[in-house]
């Protein structure tokens, strides 16, 4: 998942490990950084017939 944190202006990349409900409701995520900052990467499809 694409995270930013408050006042950095980039992203970084996550993995959730973890998703756990507490007795009041409130939903906790564990989430595993992988990299503090991200770069995008533009995808295309390749035409199967060529």
């Amino acid at each position: 998942m694409g995270i930013q944190p408050e006042k950095i202006p980039h992203y970084g990349v996550g993995v959730v490990r973890r998703i756990n409900r507490d007795v009041q409701g409130n939903l906790h995520v564990g989430i595993e950084m992988l990299s503090n900052q991200a770069d995008y990467a533009p995808l295309r499809t390749i035409d199967p017939a060529r």
